[in-house]
């Protein structure tokens, strides 16, 4: 039974024993008043334990399924905020399930919040050749199978993000087959982040490169269940890094970027390489407003139209394969450098969504001994339109 149907079904039982805390100290029983005799003075009823909370009562997360999203906390009416002690024991007193955004704990001021959710992804392939005597393949795969651990601690500018894949695509997540079976793990993501300036937010660790557009949006918002060809060619995928980034530069909805610094080994890497690294910086501008540009589909069908132009370029310095992270490596175990770009578009208005994008990349391929050996450049082109009615793509 999947996880998030699981807590779904066990959420009329929570609502019936109002009195079971989850992750907290259970307070001290009080007993039972015992019914007036007539005559005698009414006996008031025993209060509750003060830091009691409704089971259901929380407010909403955020709406993105590639970052942890603080849970509001209640407003202050005229206090001043209470300084938060780090020390102190945080009991649990928000709990909440969601449909899409799983199953939710946190404390009352919201400083401490874990939010627990997971989702499964299925796909079928029949391959029919069309030619006599050849035989046609079929598969059913679980294309996908995660678990998400997000939420924020000390605060809700204080955030992590940690996700598991455990299908077999997952585990070998484009890796090239002399990588380590070590690096084989269901680890994904697994990242800090520090959101005390809108306009310069810390990431630290394993994540997405945040280059090419339809690679760094989720699996879980695709139009589709794969991504195209194209980007599998030029994708950057995920690295261990630093990023310096902000979704709303100057408050003004229509600038966002990210700066990037990681070690150019891939996911999960564990062993000390050369001093070769991968440098990326992206820019975003959506000249109509802001909208849902980080999902493919146009599902809330926006009255308004929403335009978001982007640009990418990366510089992968000894980079292990002919592609990057990706790819065969060299026989003679040299390394290549390379030069990557793209340019993208997307377009959403009334439940018909856009999306294009062009890749670039240059490479040079050197010897361990430094000797300039070959280079070459590769450059295509992709487009994807998706309406209510049906939906198309094409890649070159």
């Amino acid at each position: 039974m999947p996880l998030h149907l699981a807590l779904a079904l066990s959420w009329p039982l929570m609502q019936a024993a109002p009195t079971s805390r989850l992750l907290a100290d259970a307070p001290d029983a009080v007993p039972t008043p015992e019914r007036p005799k007539v005559g005698a003075a009414p006996v008031a009823e025993a209060p509750g334990p003060v830091d009691a909370e409704p089971a259901n009562e929380g407010s909403e997360v955020a709406e993105s399924s590639e970052g942890p999203a603080a849970i509001d906390s209640e407003p202050e009416t005229g206090a001043a905020p209470a300084k938060l002690d780090r020390k102190a024991d945080a009991k649990v007193q928000k709990f909440k399930f969601k449909p899409g955004r799983g199953f939710e704990l946190a404390t009352k001021d919201g400083n401490y919040v874990l939010a627990i959710r997971a989702r499964l992804q299925v796909r079928y392939d029949l391959e029919h050749p069309n030619m006599p005597g050849e035989p046609i393949d079929h598969l059913l795969q679980i294309r996908r199978a995660r678990v998400v651990f997000a939420g924020n601690v000390f605060g809700k500018h204080n955030r992590y993000y940690i996700q598991f894949g455990f299908s077999p695509r997952d585990m070998l997540g484009g890796l090239p087959d002399n990588s380590p079976g070590i690096r084989y793990n269901p680890v994904r993501d697994a990242r800090v982040e520090f959101r005390y300036l809108r306009d310069a937010t810390v990431w630290l660790g394993q994540m997405k490169v945040p280059f090419s557009r339809q690679r760094v949006i989720s699996s879980g918002n695709q139009q589709f269940v794969d991504r195209s060809s194209v980007n599998e060619e030029f994708n950057l995928d995920r690295d261990i890094g630093l990023v310096l980034r902000s979704d709303d530069i100057a408050g003004l909805g229509r600038l966002k970027y990210a700066l990037g610094v990681f070690m150019g080994d891939g996911r999960n890497a564990y062993e000390l390489t050369n001093t070769g690294a991968l440098y990326v910086g992206r820019v975003t501008v959506m000249p109509f407003g802001k909208f849902e540009d980080d999902s493919e589909g146009d599902l809330e069908r926006q009255k308004k139209p929403g335009l978001s132009l982007g640009g990418a370029y990366a510089y992968h310095d000894d980079a292990p394969g002919e592609r990057g992270v990706h790819g065969p490596r060299p026989a003679d175990g040299g390394t290549t450098d390379i030069h990557h770009a793209t340019a993208d578009l997307m377009f959403k208005w009334r439940g018909l969504s856009f999306e294009s994008a062009f890749h670039y990349r240059k490479a040079r391929r050197r010897n361990p001994g430094a000797r300039w050996t070959r280079w070459g450049c590769r450059c295509r082109w992709r487009w994807r339109a998706t309406a209510s009615a049906g939906s198309a793509s094409s890649a070159t």
